[in-house]
C-alpha cells in the first residue's frame, strides 16, 4: 500500500496511480485493488477532474525538471483489476527535486507532484513533505529504521549504479584517451535485477544466456591461500545501438551517459562547475551489460567530446546548448581564454614536460621545464607551436 504504478487504460494510454487498499471483492479479493489517481496537471482532460480551472499553477522550469511530467492528485478512487498495472512509478515533490535531492532527469517512470485537489475549497492545494510521501513506510514504528520498502530500494539501487557510472566516466585523467572504457560490478537485491530485466524485456531487448568465470580467494586449513576460479550464469544484454541505449536511459536517467572530465566540485561548499569551451566530455557508446541473481556488470565503452568542437551526437547536442566562453583576460600578458591558451598549460618537448609561464608581446611564450633532464630551466617558444604541442599532449 502507498505505492505509485503505473496503469494501463487500454488503447495504449496509461495513467498514475497511488494503491490504497485492497478492493472489498467478495468473488475475487485478490484480483482487484482500489487506487487514487494522479492525472497530469496541464494535460485538458484531466481540468474536469479538478474542478476546470481557469489559471493553472506555473510550470517548473529548473534545470532538474526537464522533460518530466508533472501530476496532481484527485479527489477520486478508481477500482483496477493487478492485471493492468503494468510498471513502477516514482513520484517526488518538486521541492525535492530541484534541491537536487533525487535525480529523475529522463527517467520515462518518474513525476514532480506539487498540489492536491481539494473538492471542498474547489481548488488546488499546496502538498509538502508532512502531507506527501514518495515511499511508503512500510514498519513506521519499527526500530530498525533501515527497513525499506519496493519502491525505495529500486530507487536507491538506480541511484547507486548511476554514481558508480559518473564515477568512471567523470574522471578527469588524460590517460583515458580518446576512448574510454571500463567494467563496473555491483553486487544488487534481486528485486533490482529482475526489475531491469523486466523493464529491458517489455521493451524488446531479448537477452542471451551466458556462463562467465570469476576469480576467488581462499583461505584453506593450514593457511593455504589460493584462488579459485567459480562460474556464474548471466543474462547479456548488448546496448550496442541509440535505440537500446535509449532504453537504458529511460530506467536510470538520460543524464547517466554523460561525464564531464574535471576535478569533482567541492563537496563542502556545495559548488558546481559551468560548462566551458575546450572542456571535454565521455558520452557512451555502447554497454555490455551482464545480471545475474544478484550481480549486474557493465562494460562501458565511451568515446571523448571536446566541447565547441563539430559534434555528431544528438543527445550530447541537446545537452551542451550554448557553452560559455572563458573571458579574455590577460594574466602576465597571456590571454586565458580558454580556446586560445592557458596559463599553466602543459606540453612536451625533447623529452622534458614544459609549463607556461606567460607570453611577451612580440607573440613569444616563456615556459617552465617542470620534468626531464632540463628541469627549472626557461625557454622560449613561438605560440603557435606551444598551442599545437598541448593539443597534441591533450589528445
Amino acid at each position: 500500500m502507498g505505492h505509485f504504478v503505473i496503469i494501463s487504460s487500454g488503447g495504449g494510454n496509461s495513467y498514475v496511480g497511488q494503491i490504497a487498499k485492497r478492493h472489498n471483492d467478495p468473488a475475487h479479493p485478490q484480483h482487484f485493488i482500489t487506487v487514487i489517481p494522479h492525472l497530469p496537471l496541464y494535460s485538458p482532460s484531466t481540468h474536469k477532474y479538478i474542478g476546470s480551472p481557469t489559471l493553472l499553477p506555473r510550470a517548473v522550469t529548473h534545470l532538474t525538471c526537464k522533460t518530466v511530467s508533472e501530476l496532481v492528485k484527485t479527489n477520486y478512487v478508481a477500482v483496477v483489476h493487478i492485471k493492468d498495472i503494468i510498471g513502477l512509478a516514482f513520484v517526488f515533490l518538486a521541492d525535492s527535486v530541484t534541491d537536487f535531492m533525487y535525480h529523475i532527469q529522463g527517467m520515462r517512470n518518474a513525476y514532480l507532484i506539487r498540489f492536491k485537489y481539494c473538492q471542498v475549497l474547489d481548488s488546488l492545494k499546496l502538498l509538502n513533505s508532512t502531507t506527501f510521501h514518495s515511499f511508503p513506510d512500510i514498519h513506521p514504528t519499527h526500530m530498525q529504521f533501515w527497513c525499506e520498502c519496493y519502491g525505495r530500494s529500486i530507487f536507491g539501487c538506480i541511484d547507486y549504479m548511476r554514481q558508480e557510472m559518473w564515477r568512471v566516466l567523470c574522471r578527469y585523467g588524460q590517460s583515458q584517451g580518446l576512448f574510454p572504457k571500463h567494467t563496473i560490478s555491483l553486487f544488487l537485491p534481486t528485486i533490482f535485477t529482475q526489475y531491469l530485466c523486466y523493464a529491458f524485456q517489455s521493451s524488446g531487448i531479448q537477452p542471451q544466456e551466458c556462463v562467465a568465470s570469476e576469480p576467488q580467494r581462499r583461505v584453506e586449513s593450514t593457511l593455504l591461500y589460493k584462488m579459485v576460479s567459480i562460474s556464474y550464469k548471466y543474462l547479456y544484454f548488448s546496448l550496442d545501438t541509440e535505440e537500446k541505449l535509449s532504453v537504458f536511459a529511460g530506467i536510470i536517467g538520460s543524464m547517466s551517459v554523460f561525464g564531464v572530465r574535471k576535478r569533482i566540485p567541492n563537496k563542502r561548499q556545495n559548488s558546481e562547475s559551468i560548462m566551458r569551451y575546450n572542456d571535454l566530455v565521455n558520452v557512451v557508446e555502447k554497454i555490455d551489460l551482464y545480471i545475474s541473481s544478484s550481480r549486474v556488470k557493465l562494460r562501458l565503452f565511451a568515446s571523448r567530446h571536446q566541447v565547441g568542437q563539430p559534434c555528431t551526437h544528438v543527445r550530447l547536442l541537446n545537452e551542451i546548448g550554448n557553452p560559455e566562453a572563458r573571458e579574455e583576460v590577460a594574466v602576465d600578458g597571456v590571454v586565458t581564454r580558454s580556446n586560445i591558451l592557458r596559463i599553466n598549460s602543459s606540453f612536451d618537448y625533447n623529452g622534458n614536460v614544459y609549463r607556461v609561464v606567460k607570453e611577451m608581446p612580440d607573440g613569444r611564450i616563456l615556459c617552465k621545464s617542470v620534468w626531464g633532464t632540463l628541469k627549472g630551466n626557461e625557454s622560449w617558444f613561438d605560440k603557435l607551436d606551444v598551442i599545437r604541442m598541448v593539443k597534441e599532449k591533450r589528445g
